[in-house]
């Protein structure tokens, strides 16, 4: 292309051009944002109800090694190869002969689970709710 004097030689975007470019982008990020947070938070509360699993799983280790009992049990004994997902905090709680709960929280996701353990009856079923221990 020749460029003649008096000619214009049109270079670069005008500030309509990206004005609407960042409009675009920003309704995009309004919609996106939102379920990324949602999803952060389900992965969140799918890792606290893998560690009641593990939990409880390294509780019926505990029972079967201490003459089928849970009193004495804490976190560290019963831990086993396992350990909290980052961000998770887990306890086991009235722990007595044969019943344990074992809970499981997530303070970023406001989440909490857990499972009560019966070994003379049913075991308890896997409860969620809002808020931590």
């Amino acid at each position: 292309m020749r460029i003649t004097p008096g000619s214009r030689v049109r270079a670069g975007f005008t500030m309509i051009e990206l004005l609407a470019v960042i409009i675009v982008v920003a309704v995009l990020a309004a919609f996106a944002l939102p379920n990324l947070n949602n999803n952060s938070n389900a992965a969140r509360e799918a890792s606290v109800k893998e560690d009641v699993s593990a939990g409880v799983q390294g509780a019926l280790a505990y029972y079967a090694a201490n003459s089928n009992t849970f009193v004495g049990i804490d976190t560290t004994a019963a831990k086993g190869n396992w350990s909290a997902s980052p961000g998770n905090h887990v306890v086991y709680a009235n722990a007595s002969a044969d019943t344990l709960a074992v809970r499981a929280s997530n303070a970023t996701a406001n989440r909490r689970c857990e499972r009560v353990l019966r070994m003379a009856s049913a075991n308890g079923a896997l409860t969620c709710s809002t808020g931590t221990y």
